[in-house]
C-alpha cells in the first residue's frame, strides 16, 4: 500500500522494472488501474516535468496494459486459480488498523484508509478521507517506513542528504563537526559534497578536503536507492578510490 499515487512512488526505474515486468510466475497488478489511467492534472504535470518519472509512468502503464489483457483473457480476479502468485499495488491507501485472531495472536486482515492528494505538482500532500477498505486473508505484514542513516561520532554527515559527504567514496572533511545535526559543519560538508557532485575538482576533489583512510559506500554514501547491481558499481567506485 502506498499513501500517494504511482507518480510519487519511491521506486527507482530499475527496481520497478525488475519487480513489475521481470518476475517469473508473478502477476503484477494495481488494485485500481485508474490510479494510472486517470491521473489527476497535478500528478500528470509532475510526471511530465521529470524524465525519470515519465519513464516510471510508462512502466506502470505497461503493468496496467498487461493487467487489462489478462482481464480480456478471462483472468481478471485476484485469486490464484492458475497457480501464479499475485502482487497487487494499492495506491492512495494508508494502513490504519491490523485485525487478528485473539486466540492465535496472528494478523488476518488489514484496514486501509483511502487518501486524496492536494497541492500543486511536485508539492502534493495527503488528505485522509473517511472511506476504508478491509483486506482479508492476510497472513504476514511487513512494515516499511523508509530509512535514515545514523551519524557516527567524528565522521562528517550531511543531515539534509542523509549521507556522508564524499567524492567517489572518499569521505570529505567538514570543519571538525561530529555529525550531530544541521550545524555549520553540516553546511560546510554539503558545500564540499555539492562541489564534488558537480564534477569540479576544486574544493570537492582536493586532497586537503578528504579524510585520510576513511571511505564510504552503499546507502550511507548515496542514500537509500538502487538494486544489487547499483551497490556493486557503488562499491567498485569506492574500491577504485582506495
Amino acid at each position: 500500500a502506498g499513501r500517494r499515487s504511482p507518480v510519487q512512488a519511491a521506486f527507482t526505474n530499475k527496481e520497478l522494472r525488475e519487480i513489475a515486468l521481470q518476475l517469473d510466475g508473478v502477476d503484477v497488478r494495481l488494485a485500481d488501474p485508474r490510479h494510472v489511467t486517470d491521473l489527476a492534472a497535478a500528478d500528470a504535470e509532475e510526471a511530465a516535468t521529470e524524465r525519470s518519472k515519465r519513464r516510471q509512468l510508462k512502466l506502470w502503464q505497461q503493468v496496467v496494459a498487461a493487467q487489462q489483457q489478462r482481464h480480456c483473457d478471462g483472468d481478471g480476479g485476484a485469486g490464484g486459480s492458475d497457480g501464479r502468485r499475485r502482487l497487487i499495488f494499492h495506491f492512495l491507501r494508508s494502513p490504519v488498523e491490523m485485525l487478528g485472531d485473539e486466540s492465535s495472536g496472528r494478523v488476518n486482515a488489514v484496514v486501509l484508509q483511502h487518501n486524496d492528494l492536494e497541492g500543486d505538482a511536485g508539492q502534493r500532500h495527503v488528505r485522509a478521507t473517511t472511506t476504508t477498505t478491509t483486506i482479508d486473508n492476510v497472513g504476514l505484514v511487513f512494515r516499511s517506513v523508509g530509512y535514515r542513516a545514523t551519524p557516527l561520532p567524528g565522521v562528517p554527515f550531511d543531515a539534509a542528504a542523509n549521507c556522508v559527504p564524499n567524492h567517489y567514496g572518499r569521505v570529505l572533511r567538514a570543519t571538525g563537526g561530529s555529525g550531530g545535526g544541521a550545524t555549520d559543519d553540516d553546511h560546510e560538508a554539503r558545500r564540499l559534497y555539492a562541489a564534488a557532485a558537480a564534477g569540479g575538482n576544486g574544493d570537492g576533489g582536493s586532497d586537503g578536503d578528504v579524510v585520510r583512510r576513511l571511505y564510504v559506500c552503499g546507502w550511507l554514501k548515496r542514500g537509500p536507492s538502487g538494486i544489487i547491481g547499483t551497490n556493486k558499481f557503488d562499491a567498485q567506485e569506492t574500491v577504485d578510490s582506495i
